[in-house]
């Protein structure tokens, strides 16, 4: 099934790349003045056809300025850091420490070298969370005057996605079966997966 997944991604971020290419330069914009649209010679059919997703093309509306959007994809495991090495132009991390920010940072440009394209042309985006405070007592509380803020819906949203189960609010004093325990996975990118 993750295969599948991923097969469709790549199909699908080719056939949009694709569309996004089917207007040249060449073919201009539209102009209310003269009543042309544009150049449709210019304008060509993708015909680009996958396992899961396909498209005759072309796009309907010219691309925007730059021709083809900017990527962002998230930092993830397996075959997503592939596709995102593949076609990103910035990847989203939320690391714990410098060190697993450095050792993604060195991940994605090694990638991004094994698929033939420059490190430098994809952007690391790290973001990280902090509190201030006059003492490490001061930043603490800060902080769980914050945590408290966020009210637990989203704590127990975020807790699902490291453990990979759908978990309810609801039934956040319900203790978790043997069969539920044995299905929990650890996302392998959350902090002390291990």
């Amino acid at each position: 099934e993750k295969s599948a997944k991923y097969e469709r991604l790549h199909e699908t971020v080719q056939i949009t790349q694709g569309l996004w290419g089917s207007w040249k330069r060449e073919a201009g914009a539209p102009d209310r003045h003269s009543g042309r649209y544009a150049d449709t010679s210019q304008i060509q059919p993708i015909g680009m056809q996958g396992n899961h997703v396909g498209s005759r093309g072309p796009l309907q509306i010219p691309p925007s300025e730059q021709g083809q959007p900017v990527i962002f994809m998230p930092f993830a495991s397996g075959n997503g850091i592939q596709a995102a090495a593949l076609y990103a132009n910035g990847i989203i991390a939320q690391p714990q420490t410098i060190e697993q920010a450095k050792s993604q940072r060195d991940m994605i440009r090694s990638l991004t070298r094994q698929v033939g394209r420059s490190p430098d042309e994809v952007k690391l985006l790290s973001f990280v969370s902090f509190s201030l405070g006059k003492t490490k007592k001061e930043a603490v509380e800060r902080r769980m005057v914050l945590e408290e803020a966020a009210g637990i819906e989203g704590r127990i949203a975020q807790l699902s996605a490291v453990l990979g189960v759908r978990l309810d609010p609801r039934d956040r004093d319900r203790a978790f079966s043997a069969a539920e325990v044995a299905s929990l996975r650890a996302h392998p990118n959350a902090p002390h997966s291990e």
